[in-house]
């Protein structure tokens, strides 16, 4: 039994994993792959999340030295 990989945004379906995350979405106009595919879909909450998540990182990082 083979495993169907569809993307969410545009309905797409691809019977590969590679072939889903290779595909450029006809709803967002970007890879899965793409930090802007998730911003299309989450009003660019993604990127906002990710550079929150890249300061605490800094953050730590100073105080452990």
């Amino acid at each position: 039994m083979s495993q169907i990989h569809k993307c969410g945004a545009c309905t797409g379906e691809f019977a590969s994993e590679d072939k889903y995350l290779a595909h450029k979405c006809r709803e967002t106009g970007f890879k899965p792959t793409q930090i802007e595919h998730q911003d299309v879909l989450t009003d660019g909450m993604a990127s906002k999340i990710a550079a929150k998540a890249l300061e605490r990182g800094a953050e730590r990082k100073g105080s452990a030295e």
